[in-house]
Parts: structure tokens; sequence; C-alpha cells
């Protein structure tokens, strides 16, 4: 379609409309009336192709809804291709990551959101392989989204274990192998410290497995899980754990007489430099105290302020029930009101009442055959321990089992209010420290101690919602603190500081939500003005592929795509290609001089 000519374009009109008509009076007047109608249509075409080359007459041409190529570290570049083969596509793909660029002139994307917004519907994006977390994305973007994710590969498609252990608690990895090549026997190995600590053996090369380890130092630490089979690597991941020294508990031991049982537990914690307090009676109106780690203190009659010093009180069942009614009810507020922990070592006889309605504890005697030693049982349990034992547990709903024997209860914990209530019902545990089993002697108690302590009062707290953050990939950390705070800033490996912005979430006031980029993989460590650090691990882009790829996998399986529903087709108009349009204006104007010389 011609536009009406103004300016230059209506003189040049002008100048082809007086060209036409001379080419045509010179044709037609010639002497040799041979090609003479040819020479007219020769004539009346070149002009007109003179005219279209200098404004080009334009055609409807239906327009293609935009898509793009977002690139995953680990794409495949044969895979790129063919899905530009298919799409149609001569576009160069977008990159969003650090991963390779596909050419030179790859060009950037920093927001999946960002390129929504300035792609709108019906643009589609396609995903060439593995895909990090993109849970935040909006709906109707996840929507448009395209996975073109590679097949079942060999690696760990599952792994869980706790980022922060006690120094002597055991570090418990579970997880899944998959192994898409041939079945054949493989070896999960745990290293740490230089050196294989476990192992697992998957006999048809996939399955799930169980590790363990107990870390022997405190620090940030990351060790190295590794699958191999035929005496090759399969795969290797790491897995970061901050070790941190074990919490110092104070202790309150109560006897009505000398205990045999509370002289070796004294000592023994005390050495693990826990505070300790014993008080013990010698007659009816005399008793004997004892502290260690820790100043003397008024402990001739239990209150409410004295209570408050400690997280756990431990005493035996007798020495319960002959406590004077004054300080069995301080005892009994402490626990609901304060969140003290109270240990009870229970004997044959019924447990007080009050005690027994609060904390459902019911105690049953032991068959003849029963009384003799038997062998506990629990998780993580560092050796065989046997122990002679005066009754069982009646097993309730609302009591968590913590020790076994012959498949029985002896030893279960049930929160009372703010604290917890520990019940035992094994006999002696100081002979294990004369047969030298002083690492299972230990693992009992912390097993009991850390059951019943006073939680803690943690004004502050961080939580890392990423589950496995990588470098130049958003971070989402959450803060939760009810007094006012300061700037939190993170300090990356290499001493860089980045400050934070918090922003305060409606619902919670407590809790406030933030954004973090890193640069490096590594360890980094959240700060905050008058609150303990807090540390976290960034993974190598490569690292953890499988549970990422599988939690997408699900995601984009449960996406809500929104039905295509009929609309018109968008088009544009596109110019004629001048080459054409020269080649018409060659091929007439060359007719015209070849006729004239023959």
């Amino acid at each position: 379609m011609l536009l009406l000519p103004t300016g230059f374009t209506l003189f040049f009109l002008l100048v082809c409309g007086l060209l036409v008509l001379g080419l045509s009076v010179l044709a037609w007047r010639r002497p040799n009336r041979r090609w003479r109608a040819a020479r007219v249509v020769a004539g009346w075409l070149a002009v007109a192709a003179l005219w279209a080359m200098v404004c080009p007459p334009t055609y409807e041409v239906p327009e293609q809804p935009a898509a793009a190529i977002l690139l995953m570290p680990g794409y495949q570049p044969d895979s790129v291709r063919a899905l530009q083969r298919r799409l149609g596509s001569t576009k160069r793909p977008a990159l969003f990551s650090p991963a390779r660029p596909f050419s030179a002139d790859t060009s950037i994307v920093h927001s999946l959101q960002a390129w929504a917004e300035q792609h709108p519907a019906p643009a589609a994006l396609h995903i060439v392989g593995p895909v990090a977390d993109l849970t935040d994305l909006h709906p109707a973007t996840a929507a448009r989204l395209h996975l073109h994710a590679s097949g079942r590969a060999t690696g760990f498609v599952f792994a869980q274990w706790p980022r922060r252990v006690e120094l002597g608690q055991a570090l418990q990895l579970t997880g899944r192998f998959s192994n898409s090549g041939p079945r054949q026997e493989t070896w999960v190995v745990l290293h740490a410290a230089g050196a294989p600590q476990d192992s697992f053996k998957l006999p048809t090369g996939s399955g799930p497995f169980q590790l363990r380890y107990v870390p022997k130092v405190t620090g940030l630490a990351v060790y190295e899980l590794r699958a191999r089979a035929g005496g090759q690597v399969l795969a290797t991941e790491p897995v970061p754990v901050e070790v941190r020294a074990t919490r110092p508990l104070h202790v309150l031991l109560l006897s009505a007489a000398p205990f045999f049982e509370f002289r070796f537990l004294k000592n023994q914690l005390a050495a693990r430099q826990h505070t300790v307090a014993i008080r013990s009676g010698v007659s009816q109106q005399l008793v004997q105290t004892e502290f260690l780690n820790q100043p003397p203190h008024p402990l001739t009659a239990l209150t409410s302020a004295v209570l408050r010093r400690y997280d756990v009180v431990v005493l035996d069942a007798g020495t319960l029930r002959s406590l004077p009614a004054a300080e069995l009810r301080a005892l009994l507020q402490a626990i609901p009101g304060q969140g003290l922990g109270l240990v009870v070592l229970a004997d044959e006889k019924p447990l007080p009442a009050s005690l027994a309605k609060q904390g459902d504890f019911g105690l049953t005697a032991l068959p003849a055959n029963r009384t003799a030693k038997q062998l506990l049982r629990w998780p993580d349990m560092p050796r065989p321990l046997q122990a002679s034992l005066l009754a069982s547990l009646r097993p309730t709903t609302n009591a968590t089992s913590l020790l076994t024997a012959a498949q029985l209860p002896v030893a279960a914990s049930r929160r009372w209010g703010a604290g917890q209530l520990v019940v035992t019902t094994v006999a002696e545990t100081f002979p294990w420290l004369l047969q030298n089993a002083a690492v299972g002697y230990d693992a009992y108690w912390a097993r009991l101690l850390t059951a019943a302590a006073r939680p803690l009062s943690v004004p502050t707290r961080w939580q890392v919602l990423t589950p496995f953050p990588q470098p130049h990939y958003s971070v989402d950390l959450r803060f939760s603190a009810t007094a006012p705070i300061g700037l939190p800033t993170v300090l990356g490996p290499g001493g860089t500081s980045t400050p934070l912005s918090l922003q305060q979430n409606v619902g919670l006031t407590e809790w406030y939500m933030a954004q973090f980029w890193p640069r490096q993989s590594g360890w980094h460590t959240l700060q905050l003005p008058g609150q303990p650090p807090h540390s976290f691990y960034v993974y190598p882009s490569h690292a953890w592929r499988g549970p990422q790829q599988a939690a997408w996998q699900q995601r984009a399986a449960g996406i809500q795509r929104p039905p295509i529903l009929p609309a018109a087709k968008a088009i544009h108009r596109q110019p004629w290609p001048l080459a054409y349009l020269f080649g018409v204006f060659v091929l007439c104007t060359g007719f015209l001089w070849l006729e004239e010389k023959l």
C-alpha cells in the first residue's frame, strides 16, 4: 500500500510519471514496430521498480509469539540447537546464570519476572538444563515456562541432615542415590576429617541410604558425600555442618541420702564443664551440699529463686516422696511456669499422684524373667549397654519414648507447660563407668538431660529458607526478633561485607524478610549488633543438582496452565524485499538496451 506523496516523494512521483510518458511515446513512434508493445511494458515495469525501490510497498505477515531460551548451568549446546530448529528461532538464547555462554553475543537475563513484564503473553520461556529453585515465581509467569530438562541421571536425588550439631552428638545423614547406568553394587561413603567415616552399600546401585558420624572438633566444616562403584567415583557432593560446643547445663541433684549414682554423675558432669550442685540428706535435720563449677549459694530449701538458677533437677522417686510440701509445690510450679526440666529415677512404687497425672506416666512391674539385666536401646546408641530395670513404663500418646528394653519403654519424656518431665526406670548406671563404658554412660545421660533441659531463650533467630543456596541466585532469609534490631550484614568468604535490608512481615510483626545475592560459594556469616553470628553455606553451582531438579519437576508438574483460547492473530506489515525490485529494474532496462542493439 502506497502512502500519499509529500515533499520529495511528490517530486519523484512526477519524475516517474514523465519517464513513463516519455518511454511510452518513444516506443510507440519508433519506425521499427517490432517489439513495440514489449518495449512499452518494459518501460512501465522499469519505472515502477524504480519507484518501489524508493517508496517500497508493504504486505501483511502473521506475527509469531515471542519466545526466549533460558540456559541454566549444565546445559548441553546440542539441546539448544535442536530446540532452536524445532521453534524455528534464529535469535540467540538468553543466559540467566554464570554458565558458559552459548555465543559471544548471548544476552543476560537478570530476573525472570522482569523478562515476563517486558515480554507479555503469549510469549513463552523455554528452559534448558538443570533448573534452580524458582518457587517464588508468580503463577502467571510460571505457566509460561517450558522445561527441557535432561532425563534420569546418576547422582544423589535426595539428602537431609542437620546443618548444626553439638559436639558429641551424632550427625545423621539420610538420602537416596540414583544410578542411571548398569545395575552394580554401589557404596555411599561419608568423608570427614580427611578419611572415610561411614559407608552404606546399595546392592542394585540405587536406593535409600543412612550414614552416621560423630564430629570430634567444633567449628565450620564441609564433609564430602561420595558414591563409588567398580573403583570409580560416580558422584560427589559437599555436606556443610556447623559443629557447636556442647551447651553447658545447670544441673541440681537431690537425694534423701548419699547416693552412689549421684556421686559418679556429679563428677562426670563437672568434668564435661557443666554446672552442678548436689544436696543429699545426712540425717533428718541435716543436709550436705556440694557445688561444682559455680560458687556456693543457699540450698537448704528449694524455692522459686533457687530453682530459677538451674536447667534440670534430677532426683530419685524416694526423694520426691520425702520432699516437704512447700518444696514439692515450688518444684511442681517451676516446671510448667519457668520451663524447668525434671528427671525422676523411678522405682517399682507408683509415682506421686500429682506428678503421675501431669506426666501421664504409669509403671508396670516386670515379669520375673525380665528382672535380670536387659539390653538398652535408643537411636544413635554408641555401644551396647545392659542395666537392671525396676519396672517398665506404660506407653501413652502424650509421652515420647527415649529408651527401650525388651521392646518396652523404660524412659520417656512429656511436655508439661513450659518445661519437660522425664522418667526412667533404669536402676543404676555408675557400673558402666567401672566397666570402661564412659562413652555409653555420657550418651545415656546426655539423652535424658537434653530431653529435659530448660529451653533456651532465643530473642533473635535467623532462618535460611532456600534449601541449597548458590552463587548469583537469590537466598531468602527470615529473621525473628521481639525487640528493636539494628542493621544486619553478611560477611562473605573473602571478607566482603554486604548490608541487608529487612522488610517486616505485616501479619507477624516479629518476622523480618531479606534477600541476599551471594557472589561466590563458601561459608557466609550473618552478623547483627549484640547478637550471636549465624553461619550458612553457599553451595557451588554444580552441587546438589539432583534434589533441585526433582523439586522443580514436581513443581512444574503441578503448574496449572490456563486453557488456550482462540484469539485474533497478531499481524505486522513488512516491506517488499529490495533485491527483488532491483532485479526487475535491471531486467527491464537490460531488455530495452539489448533490443535496441539488435
